[in-house]
């Protein structure tokens, strides 16, 4: 399968030269890296929670359910934010 670069994206007479058949895939290529990217940034913000709870020595596990339990409910989202 032909890889469209970064550079075939920014030269519009190389996209113009595109068959139909290569314009399909070159989106459907660009579709599959914006998921990748929004599951890197999901995994990131996970993270950051986690690191959050750590250094604040606060269970990771009661944080997710705290969250989860008022998101369910329509209440006040946990804060990471410390008290003192």
């Amino acid at each position: 399968m032909k890889s469209y670069t970064s550079s075939t994206l920014r030269e519009p007479q190389k996209i113009k030269q595109l068959s139909h058949a290569e314009l399909v895939l070159m989106v459907l290529e660009l579709q599959k890296i914006i998921a990748m990217m929004k599951r890197f940034e999901q995994t990131a913000d996970l993270l950051s929670v986690i690191q959050s709870c750590r250094f604040q020595a606060r269970y990771i596990i009661a944080f997710f359910c705290e969250a989860i339990s008022a998101h369910s409910c329509d209440l006040a989202s946990p804060s990471l934010i410390p008290l003192n």
